[in-house]
């Protein structure tokens, strides 16, 4: 019983933790979920839970003596009220009165040793920081006051506990010796002297009694801390209910729209569900399905991939502890359709990663008024931006980490995607090595070895103690536990940061989900690197995965890649560009974004007309002046580049004069350049709406993206010079935004 309520407390703490909400998640403290699972759990359990069988056999027995002393003792009234009233209730009064200082020092001692703990934690995750400012002395001093202000709380709560163990005992002494010292007399006046000494007997055994009662009373009262802490943790706020009505909308929603799907693409058939649905089923769902064309019933497409990821009047907002209590996302629009490649731009701390928050299921949308709609039968999967190792696991296990259907961690497969990303020699040879074992079983031993404890040989052999070393001396539990830190440590050491990047890109595409959500998958690498995982990604769309049978295309679902950027030079393969910024979001389609790389390569080569690098203020002016459209890159608006020549000339050279710092009269090119792409980056809604104003309509209130100086401008690098690539196959996956304009939603 014992065994099983811990690990159950345990198990449930944990289920807890993996399902609360992002309020949850930013009060909690991960030393003390950690102390309450593996220290609190146990504590109360033992002293709480398993005391109170204790204290039913001790009640039980108190009864039964208790009958037995009445008869005993009849003919003396003071002994059974002092046994059955004074020295239960004495017990009572002083744990009552001691009750606020056990718990205030028991809590306070386990305070002290949850910090000593979050303490450790933070040295061992910092050391490189603490080591590179030469603070190991100071760290060390540090650790010592912890040491001592939780040796400090210990000592005072022992103290006081062993005070409170001693209580009991003396009453029962007391009780035994008065009952000696009042009843000797009977036995001088001739009374049985047996009699005597059973109720010395009865006294001292419903003493016992009471003692144990008493001490077990005392475990109970220290278990108080644990309970408490264990009580905070196991009702902090899930967002399950959150999701649950949120899913159930969905489905609502996509009953509808798969019906409208269906007709549109002229099947009649019959979609299973409630046919009248409610709530948010009876809006408008025409807006969630795109135009059918003849080309998708010629590729064989189902009516399902023409629904649209759909997001109507969606508003976000973090919360005031997160010290960001502001809007990001205020009822913004936006449409998706399957089979796109989408890049996610803007500014710093525009509301990019909120975005794809919301589109992988992170986080719930703040307004009951907007809805976001992802069609419910797509596999989403949500890839953070730092990479993430599990140490436990091999290398081949890490890479097919997650739900499986079995053919996706094929080793070949596996290996061919780590081969097209460029994974290091060391590290493919040690995913190779973990194949060598799996390459004979069948698809089914492959997924169920992924998550059992067993680890590959090589991985044993790589990690293995040396011999003369003293790892193997000290406890079972002491020596697992220096066992997996040497895991952690070695394998650590075994993979570089690109290749741990690398890594947490391959097992996205392992995975081979039907929607994929990517938090700067290029900003890891350099720009060839970056260059090849878009081409990479780019494939992914195109042919519905990576590594997979060309001959079963038409049999796969559409593949959409939505990834954020930190500059528009990381969407040249897009489909679709998000600009998310100021709360608002500007949809841009392929045509907008080559109209804008060309008009930025004419400003550019007007710019560099000289050829030696430098720009004069002339040079400067004539390519601003044919190039309206910039006018606000520079601060400027288009009405005054369009005014008369003087007064446009006088503004750019303004504006030629904050930039030449030196007062040489010329700019370094390079300079410029870095500027104008980062200017282009942070106003790219109304560049875009002063090349083609009649195409933008604003929805969600006015742009107003602040200056950018120059050093706080987003190099990104050069904007390509040549045209998009050809892309291979590409009727495979049409795009239909590619001609439209873009549009302000």
């Amino acid at each position: 019983v014992k065994g099983m309520a811990i690990s159950r407390l345990q198990s449930n703490l944990l289920r807890k933790f993996l399902n609360y909400n992002e309020a949850s998640r930013n009060i909690m403290s991960t030393s003390d979920l950690t102390m309450a699972i593996s220290r609190d759990v146990p504590v109360l359990v033992q002293d709480g839970l398993s005391t109170c069988f204790t204290i039913a056999k001790d009640v039980g027995l108190l009864i039964i003596l208790s009958v037995v002393a009445v008869k005993q003792m009849g003919n003396a009234p003071w002994i059974s009220a002092a046994l059955f009233i004074g020295a239960p209730l004495s017990m009572v009064i002083f744990v009552a009165c001691r009750h606020q200082g056990t718990s205030l020092r028991r809590k306070f001692a386990f305070d002290r040793q949850t910090e000593l703990v979050g303490y450790l934690h933070q040295t061992v995750d910092c050391y490189r920081l603490i080591a590179d400012y030469a603070q190991m002395a100071n760290v060390v001093d540090g650790f010592g006051k912890k040491v001592k202000a939780m040796n400090d709380a210990s000592l005072a709560s022992a103290v006081w506990e062993l005070a409170n163990q001693h209580f009991a005992p003396f009453i029962r002494s007391l009780i035994a010796g008065s009952f000696i010292l009042l009843s000797y007399q009977n036995v001088l006046d001739g009374a049985p002297l047996g009699e005597f000494v059973t109720g010395v007997a009865l006294c001292g055994k419903i003493g016992q009694c009471y003692e144990d009662l008493y001490k077990e009373v005392l475990r109970i009262e220290q278990a108080m801390a644990s309970l408490h802490n264990v009580v905070f943790y196991m009702n902090l706020p899930v967002d399950v209910p959150e999701r649950m009505h949120h899913s159930r909308c969905v489905l609502e929603v996509a009953y509808a729209a798969r019906k409208v799907a269906n007709e549109s693409f002229g099947c009649g058939e019959k979609v299973p569900g409630n046919p009248s649905g409610s709530g948010r089923g009876q809006r408008d769902v025409s807006e969630l399905v795109r135009p059918i064309r003849p080309e998708d019933k010629a590729g064989c497409q189902f009516a399902e991939d023409c629904l649209l990821i759909v997001g109507k009047d969606v508003s976000f907002a973090y919360p005031c502890f997160t010290g960001m209590a502001k809007t990001v996302l205020s009822e913004v629009s936006f449409s998706i359709a399957q089979g796109q490649l989408v890049a996610v731009t803007g500014p710093r701390f525009g509301g990019k990663a909120t975005l794809l928050n919301l589109l992988g299921s992170v986080a719930p949308p703040s307004s009951s008024s907007g809805f976001l709609f992802i069609p419910p039968h797509l596999r989403v999967l949500h890839v953070g931006f730092q990479p993430q190792l599990i140490s436990s696991m091999s290398l081949f296990q890490n890479l097919c980490f997650g739900p499986s259907d079995g053919a996706d961690e094929d080793p070949m497969r596996v290996l061919a995607i780590c081969r097209r990303l460029r994974m290091s020699s060391q590290a493919l040879e040690l995913v190779k090595a973990d194949c060598v074992g799996l390459g004979t079983k069948g698809q089914e031993s492959i997924s169920q070895s992924l998550y059992t404890s067993e680890q590959p040989t090589y991985v044993t052999k790589a990690h293995s103690t040396p011999k003369g070393t003293h790892s193997q001396v000290g406890s079972a539990e002491s020596v697992a536990n220096r066992h997996m830190a040497e895991l952690v440590a070695q394998e650590g050491l075994l993979l570089s940061h690109t290749d741990r990047c690398v890594l947490h890109l391959a097992r996205a595409l392992v995975t081979n989900p039907d929607v994929l959500v990517l938090h700067k998958p290029l900003s890891h690498f350099d720009d060839v690197m970056a260059s090849l995982v878009q081409e990479i990604l780019r494939m992914f769309v195109d042919c519905r995965g990576i590594e997979v049978p060309p001959e079963t295309w038409a049999q796969r679902r559409p593949r959409t890649c939505i990834f954020s950027t930190m500059n528009t030079t990381g969407s040249e393969a897009a489909d679709l560009v998000l600009h998310v910024g100021n709360g608002n979001i500007l949809q841009v389609g392929n045509a907008s974004l080559e109209l804008l790389r060309q008009n930025a390569r004419r400003l550019f080569a007007a710019l560099g007309a000289a050829g030696n690098g430098k720009v004069s203020c002339s040079v400067f002016t004539a390519a601003f002046l044919d190039s309206p459209w910039a006018a606000s890159l520079l601060g400027l608006s288009e009405a005054q580049l369009q005014s008369s020549p003087r007064e446009a000339e006088a503004h750019l050279s303004r504006a030629f004069g904050l930039l030449d710092k030196d007062g040489h009269g010329t700019v370094d090119y390079e300079e410029l350049a870095h500027y104008l792409r980062g200017a282009i980056d942070m106003k790219l809604p109304q560049v875009m709406e002063a090349m083609q104003p009649s195409d933008f309509k604003t929805v969600s209130g006015r742009w107003e993206v602040p200056p950018v100086p120059t050093e706080d401008s987003l190099p990104g690098g050069r904007l390509p010079e040549g045209s998009t690539r050809d892309r291979a196959d590409a009727e495979w996956a049409p795009r239909e935004l590619e001609t439209e304009p873009a549009c302000m939603v």
